[in-house]
């Protein structure tokens, strides 16, 4: 899946424990930034607080655009 055609939009992310995430998908860190080892998808939920939620790409079960 490729995480950078994401940026920017707001996006509902199921995890594969069948956590979801809904925000705007803000950034995507590359496998050399991470120490897992996977691309993640920076979304940030809560515009009032400021939390982004960094999400590894062996993480994410789906990925649905969003209005």
């Amino acid at each position: 899946m490729y995480l950078y055609n994401y940026i920017g939009k707001n996006v509902k992310v199921e995890t594969n424990d069948g956590k979801v995430f809904e925000g705007r998908a803000i950034g995507v860190d590359d496998d050399d930034d991470n120490e897992s080892g996977y691309y993640s998808l920076n979304i940030k939920t809560d515009k009032e607080n400021g939390i982004v939620y960094d999400l590894n790409e062996n993480e994410i079960e789906s990925i649905e655009v969003i209005e």
